[in-house]
Order: C-alpha cells, then structure tokens, then sequence
C-alpha cells in the first residue's frame, strides 16, 4: 500500500510538471530595437519528431499573434535537404522581404518519458542587417502523446518573454485595465 501511494504521488507530480512550459532567454544588451517587420523562419519541419505538420498550428498562431500586434510578418520554411538551399532560401526572402529582424524557429530536444514527451524549442531573432543574433530562447514543454500540445500556452509564452526582455510593447488590451485602475485614482 505504502509503495502505491508513493507510485500515485509520483505520477500525479510529474503531470503536474507536464502542463507547465519553461523559457529562458539571452537578449543581446546592447540592441534597443522593438520588433518590426520580422521574417519567421519555421525550421520545426527539420527534425523528425517534431514534424511540420504537428508544428504548423504553432507557428501560425505565433505569427497571427504578432501581426495582431502591429508587426509585419512573413513566414518561409526553407529546404533543409541541403544547408545550402536553405541559406540560399533565407538570403531570397531577405532580399524580397527586407525585414528588419528575422526570428527563426528551431528543435532543440526531443524525449519521451512513457507516454509524456518533452520538447525543447528554440525560438531566436537576429538583426536582419548583419545576421547577429540579438535574442536567443530556450522554450520547454510536455505533451501527452501526438496530440497534446497546447499551442496557446506556448504563443503566450513566447510573447510574454518577448514582452518581458523588450522586444514587444505590452498588448493595448493588456494596457487598458492598468490605464482605467490609474484614472480610477
């Protein structure tokens, strides 16, 4: 009985742990731009246990996000057969696009612990002008099994990061509650 207990307790935390997301970020100090018009680079598709399809609803509700925010978005998933057709992909939609940052997409991690998989993504912006990268984030969550991704949760995240080290202005309809609480005053 005792050794169930502590089974059940064990397994009750680790879904407890599979529903939370964890992100770090690393943000270049010296760059003070907001993002503007961004080129989203999906590189989800490269890794087999990530899959493109799984991933498309995530990055189009990112940049669905974004866009409602007022940034300019594009998003291109380049060939990755051969890294030089993906480079040569990049440097064409720069060129057509001009972005002002370019947020690339990337899977980190991949692991599976019984029927619970953990993923790490990595989410990045560089400076389209010279490439270098200004904002690096490591995004970390748990699944249960192909279908339980909350792709919400890991868009909120994402921008409340970016929100956090600032790269985004606070959403107008985040603003307003703390702009009438200030005139309520």
């Amino acid at each position: 009985m005792f050794i169930k207990c502590w089974s059940l307790l064990f397994y009750l935390l680790v879904l407890t742990g599979c529903s939370s997301i964890d992100i770090t970020s690393n943000k270049d100090a010296t760059y003070d731009k907001k993002l503007d018009k961004v080129l989203l680079v999906n590189n989800l598709g490269a890794n087999p246990f990530f899959g493109k399809k799984k991933w498309e609803p995530v990055v189009l509700a990112l940049s669905d996000s974004l866009a409602k925010r007022g940034l300019t978005m594009h998003t291109i998933v380049p060939r990755m057969e051969i890294q030089s057709e993906k480079g040569k992909d990049l440097k064409e939609a720069i060129a057509s696009f001009l972005p002002t940052q370019v947020m690339e997409l990337n899977p980190a991690q991949f692991r599976t612990v019984q029927n619970y998989r953990t993923y790490t993504l990595q989410v990045s912006v560089y400076d389209a002008m010279n490439m270098k990268a200004v904002w690096k984030s490591s995004v970390v969550f748990s699944a249960e099994g192909l279908t339980g991704l909350d792709t919400e949760k890991i868009v909120n995240t994402v921008i409340q990061k970016l929100e956090a080290d600032g790269f985004l202005t606070q959403a107008i309809a985040q603003q307003a509650p703390a702009q009438a609480k200030k005139s309520a005053q």
